[in-house]
């Protein structure tokens, strides 16, 4: 302590004497120190690193810099979704049965653990084998390491994930990836542990520690671009054989009877055969007329006849003919979409088949993270199709997705702040007079910082219904009273999302954020 005493004595000293001359103010009051806003070009010209020094503190992608998850044992998903736990590889949800609901869900929920955002595309759930029963495994549940650590290329994507896991000591649980064949760059653990990630023949990953507890995973990872939006390339049927999980006996009939009814053999390519393949299960509807099918066969003979279903029936249907024709196929899922994934002995090709739900609820502290831009999808796409790269551009155009059936004017992606004005809507509804327009939303930074951009986004609603085109003012709210400190404006579909700065001049203090329609929503 006297060192540093010492120390600060010298300073002061050499602080007078640069001042010698000159009138120095007194300052009446503490004064107080603000944070320096985030300068992501400047720390990657640095090469700046993360508090652990474990990752970089920014990946350069092709959407823009990207900052990495602050560090530290909460994730940063507002959901706090935990994987893991009870997920192994040898769990009920370690096979796949198809089901014969094919009406199309209104909404889901996701979790997205990764930045940039790859909604709906998180890769949790993959098969690559076909069991007597017609319900798809794993071919080699053996787990072999992956490795950490390398540069990535310039043909590979950049991604950071922030997973909150639930580890039990020495098993093996589940955790997501971005795609087939990512790399892991780096990872940091919280609070500390020795881990090692491993996959399985379907690339599913798994996390291993020798102690077990809910711990905060930050990972680096890499992953070929090609392997979103590619063309498939002019391969032989024999070199990809040794690829392909051969299928029970049972299969064979009913899948050739789909194939000959589609109109595909290995008469033709491998590329033009899956082109034939994608082009026909893109063509599925949902319906709410149900299967008659009572077995495993039947269902999929009858899914995949009358092209009826949702994404999972489409990627079940589609795996069992693409194998039997001998292409090399995994059906990937997660809790809100499904998909497949074909070999061309070099890619692994990730090929959405559309059947998705309309809208997604997802953790609204990721609204703001930039969402992935995926290659262009070498396949077309028939008229009125609903792909999981629509619940993309819908996220990247909207960021707050609202349920179309919103009966009581509720948004369906929570938590949200309410605004004080918004809550009185029933009382004056009840009271006979006009009710006040309902503002739910959420701003970015729990800390506001005077002269620092604010990023603010939610939405508004009357009666109900949204309020398209209206203006809303945001007040921060201190002990001296509001002050405006700007507006946002809310789209056709009465959702706004934008940037207001708090005054230099504002008093440092507690405050809470108010917002009202000062426009429009009539």
């Amino acid at each position: 302590m006297r060192r540093f005493v010492r120390l600060s004595r010298h300073l002061l000293w050499f602080v007078a004497l640069l001042l010698a001359g000159s009138v120095v103010p007194v300052v009446a009051g503490p004064v107080f120190h603000e944070m320096m806003p985030l300068d992501l070009q400047e720390d990657m010209h640095m090469g700046a690193r993360t508090p652990s020094g474990a990752l970089p503190a920014v990946l350069s992608t092709r959407g823009g810099l990207v900052a990495a998850p602050a560090e530290g044992q909460t994730p940063s998903n507002s959901l706090e979704v935990a994987y893991g736990g009870r997920h192994t590889a040898t769990s009920p949800d370690s096979s796949y049965h198809v089901d014969g609901l094919t009406t199309r869900p209104e909404s889901v929920r996701y979790d997205e653990p990764f930045r940039p955002s790859i909604l709906p595309f998180k890769r949790l759930y993959a098969f690559d084998h076909l069991e007597s029963d017609l319900s798809f495994s794993v071919r080699d549940k053996a787990l072999i390491a992956v490795s950490v650590g390398g540069d990535a290329p310039p043909s590979e994507d950049a991604f950071y994930g922030d997973l909150a896991v639930d580890l039990v000591k020495n098993v093996a649980v589940r955790i997501p990836s971005v795609g087939p064949g990512a790399k892991l760059r780096a990872l940091h653990v919280d609070p500390p542990r020795v881990v090692e990630v491993l996959r399985d023949s379907a690339d599913n990953w798994f996390l291993r520690a020798q102690e077990g507890g809910r711990v905060r995973v930050v990972l680096q990872l890499s992953i070929n671009r090609s392997s979103f939006g590619s063309l498939f390339r002019p391969v032989s049927w024999d070199k990809l054989a040794p690829f392909v999980s051969p299928l029970p006996s049972v299969a064979h009939a009913p899948a050739l009877e789909v194939a000959k009814h589609i109109g595909v053999s290995r008469r033709q390519s491998p590329a033009q055969t899956l082109d034939s393949l994608v082009r026909y299960f893109r063509n599925f509807h949902e319906s709410a007329q149900l299967p008659d099918a009572k077995d495993a066969q039947g269902l999929y003979r009858e899914l995949s006849m009358s092209q009826k279903g949702v994404c999972r029936h489409r990627a079940y249907s589609f795996t069992i003919t693409a194998l039997s024709l001998g292409l090399p196929t995994r059906l990937v899922h997660n809790e809100a979409h499904a998909w497949v994934e074909v070999y061309d002995s070099e890619v692994w090709h990730r090929i959405d088949l559309g059947g998705a739900a309309t809208t997604i609820q997802r953790s609204m502290n990721d609204a703001l993270v930039s969402q992935y831009r995926p290659p262009k999808d070498p396949h077309s796409w028939p008229v009125g199709s609903h792909s999981g790269g629509s619940l993309s551009r819908q996220a990247r155009e909207n960021r707050v997705v609202l349920s179309q059936n919103d009966s009581d004017g509720t948004s369906d992606t929570k938590p949200l702040n309410q605004s004080p004005r918004g809550a009185s809507s029933a009382l004056s509804m009840a009271a006979g007079t006009e009710p006040e327009p309902e503002i739910r939303f959420q701003i970015e930074e729990s800390r506001i910082l005077r002269g620092h951009p604010l990023k603010i986004f939610g939405s508004v609603r009357k009666n109900g219904k949204a309020c398209p085109f209206s203006r809303i003012d945001i007040y921060v709210q201190g002990e001296l009273g509001g002050t405006l400190i700007g507006s946002v404006a809310s789209n056709s579909k009465g959702i706004f999302e934008g940037q207001v700065t708090l005054p230099s001049s504002t008093p440092v203090g507690h405050f809470s954020v108010r917002a009202e329609v000062a426009g429009g929503c009539k």
